[in-house]
C-alpha cells in the first residue's frame, strides 16, 4: 500500500512540475 501511495504520489509531483515548465 505505502508503494502505491508513493508511486501516486511521484505522478502528482511529475504532473505539477510539467504544470509549472508550462506557464
Amino acid at each position: 500500500m505505502l508503494k502505491n501511495y508513493t508511486k501516486q504520489v511521484k505522478v502528482f509531483h511529475f504532473q505539477l512540475a510539467k504544470h509549472y515548465i508550462l506557464i
